[in-house]
């Protein structure tokens, strides 16, 4: 390396001045007199050395051809060819002076360095080294190179050891340097085993090195993206005490709490509100006075209370029956292992866009009738369904905007969120009985032949087709029509056997058709393929028996959006706590929809928007899937005016 090139230097000279270049005791295949010339040559050649080189060299060349066994002029050789570049010469005359006389430490840590230039024989200069050392146990040079040979074999902890040691004995930029070399290798060997996975093994070579303080970040980093964050804050806290005004231990623990708090915010806005409130709570029993869990605390009970509006009251039951129950490089390394996400300061930044500020509708809608459906907790009947996970959510906003974006009654609104099989039936009626709970809201709502109802069905939850084999028609000898060989699956059905306990969406759109409404408008956010995020709905049916199931036809008077098409799988959107057609549905009806700036959201605008987003956001989210809105009816109705 550039920096040994003085010590070099310095070394020829102070060979000249305390007399071991050219000892009179000469040995070799020269005789005497050869010898002593040749010692009067290299006196010469070292003079000549600092005013050209390569003169010198000359000298010392023809020195060692008079005397080619005397260890004082292989080793003044090999200096000199060193310094002229010529490493594999500069090796084979440093060998051959140890051989001839060794124990030497300035011999043996020169072809040490020597050795480690060329780079072949690492192992061998590694020995070299150790011997220089205990040769020469003062020498900071010797316990440089040492430190080299270790990291440049591998000997990570040792280099890190061995190079604590030396920075202690000897002050100088030199050993510091290669202390902070030794460390930083150590530490990045580490971290890139953090960032690959491996954290048991990081955490461990990391807790072997106590002393320097960027190893000791590093561990507590290691101890974070493990996910091991009481002990990761707890060695932080430690690390202020025992490096007590080295600003980047300094912050560790502040970084580390915040990423703490960053990801209590992203498991809250993600659906996870119990979880997330849970945890803050729980560390700030540990650190009462830290403001930022204070904060965190703060704003996520501030947002679940501000959400009582969306918690249905059941109705009372005055009965029951028996019946299912429900359950350096190593800088860089750690900037990216350290890097969290976007603060969140306040309150709204908990609620995604589509949750606040939901517009008020300027156009009324007082008789019309809403039925809305959320459908999430299926694990708790038992029946190896899994559950969806924003469908409860999904549901109390679809409320909000149904009533605030478009204009109806509070009171005309039917929500259900967990619907069973019976439930449904009692709200859409059956194949033999299409006269349910909304046929009566319709009813009791006719003001006129000319002033009928609207009506607005949302269902989100899990879809299913039926199994090849199934006769879906046999339902009470009721002939088949386009759509029963796709269900709506309540919460207590049992998928292996969908044709006997969903809910026929072919039943949904005759019913519907049968309703004296004036338009009747369907959303459905729910797959038919089979599978969904949260698994498969099918647990002992092969996917190869499924059916083909399209949840769309043609409605009288009606319109029908359908999140997914028949093959497709209808995705979440966690980093907005919303399934993903549900989402864009709502942001639509916001007004980003509203592309000619009337004010005015028509099928055909909402259409063509969704056409737009939900396709291109599947393939981006996490773990998304392709996802086509099916979208049919008339494209002129109006849904919406805003103000």
């Amino acid at each position: 390396m550039k920096r040994k090139t003085g010590y070099v230097l310095c070394l020829i000279t102070a060979g000249l001045m305390l007399g071991w270049l050219f000892p009179c005791q000469v040995s070799g295949v020269g005789t005497d007199a050869e010898c002593s010339l040749a010692r009067k040559i290299g006196e010469e050649a070292a003079k000549t050395f600092a005013k050209n080189k390569t003169e010198a060299l000359k000298l010392f060349i023809k020195a060692n051809g008079l005397c080619p066994d005397d260890p004082a002029i292989n080793y003044n050789l090999g200096l000199a060819y060193y310094r002229n570049g010529n490493l594999k010469e500069a090796q084979t005359h440093l060998k051959k002076s140890i051989e001839k006389e060794g124990g030497m430490g300035h011999r043996l840590n020169l072809l040490a360095w020597v050795m480690l230039d060329i780079g072949a024989e690492k192992a061998q200069a590694l020995e070299y080294a150790k011997k220089a050392v205990k040769a020469a146990p003062d020498s900071a040079e010797a316990s440089d190179t040492l430190v080299r040979a270790l990291l440049e074999n591998g000997l990570l902890y040792e280099a890190a050891v061995e190079a604590k040691n030396a920075s202690a004995r000897f002050k100088g930029k030199e050993i510091e340097g290669r202390y902070r070399e030794a460390i930083d290798a150590y530490t990045a060997f580490y971290l890139k085993k953090t960032k690959a996975g491996e954290h048991d093994e990081a955490i461990a070579g990391l807790k072997r090195i106590d002393f320097d303080p960027d190893v000791v970040n590093a561990y507590c980093w290691a101890l974070f993206a493990a996910g091991r964050m009481d002990e990761a804050l707890m060695e932080a806290e430690k690390a202020k005490g025992k490096f007590e005004g080295n600003d980047s231990v300094k912050e560790t623990f502040d970084r580390i709490m915040d990423g703490f708090v960053q990801g209590c915010y992203k498991d809250f806005k993600e659906g996870r509100r119990a979880e997330a409130v849970k945890a803050v709570d729980d560390m700030k029993k540990i650190y009462p006075s830290n403001k930022g869990l204070a904060d965190a605390y703060d704003n996520m009970m501030k947002v679940v209370l501000s959400d009582l509006e969306t918690i249905t009251v059941p109705e009372p039951v005055f009965a029951t029956s028996g019946g299912a129950k429900r359950g350096g490089e190593s800088a860089g390394l750690l900037d990216d292992i350290r890097a969290g996400g976007t603060t969140l300061a306040a309150v709204d930044d908990l609620k995604v866009d589509v949750d606040r500020d939901i517009p008020v509708a300027k156009r009324k809608n007082p008789n019309a009738i809403a039925v809305i459906i959320g459908n999430r907790n299926y694990s708790g009947f038992g029946h190896g369904i899994p559950d969806v996970d924003y469908a409860k959510r999904d549901a109390m906003y679809i409320r909000k905007y149904v009533t605030g974006v478009m204009g109806y009654s509070e009171e005309n609104i039917i929500i259900k969120i967990d619907a069973t099989k019976a439930e449904m039936e009692k709200i859409f009626g059956t194949r033999q009985d299409f006269r349910g709970k909304l046929y009566n809201f319709v009813k009791s709502g006719v003001r006129s032949e000319s002033a009928k109802p609207d009506v607005f069905v949302y269902y989100t939850g899990h879809g299913a087709p039926s199994q090849k084999g199934d006769d879906v028609s046999s339902d009470h000898g009721a002939p088949a029509r386009k759509g029963d060989d796709a269900f709506l699956v309540p919460v207590d059905a049992d998928a292996d056997y969908i044709s006997t306990n969903g809910y026929p969406v072919g039943v949904l759109y005759d019913n519907l058709e049968r309703l004296p409404a004036n338009r009747v408008m369907v959303v459905l956010d729910a797959c038919f393929c089979g599978k969904s995020p949260g698994g498969a709905i099918f647990k002992n049916v092969s996917p190869a028996i499924y059916k083909s199931a399209s949840p769309v036809r043609e409605v009288a008077n009606g319109v029908v959006f359908a999140s997914a098409g028949k093959d497709e799988m209808s995705n979440w959107y966690p980093e907005m706590g919303h399934s993903l057609f549900t989402y864009f549905f709502m942001k639509g009806l916001k007004g980003d929809a509203d592309r000619d700036g009337d004010k005015a959201i028509s099928v055909k605008e909402l259409k063509e928007y969704l056409y737009d987003e939900v396709p291109r956001k599947s393939l981006r989210i996490r773990g998304g899937s392709p996802q086509t809105p099916l979208i049919l009816g008339d494209d002129a109705w109006e849904i919406a005016r805003l103000k």
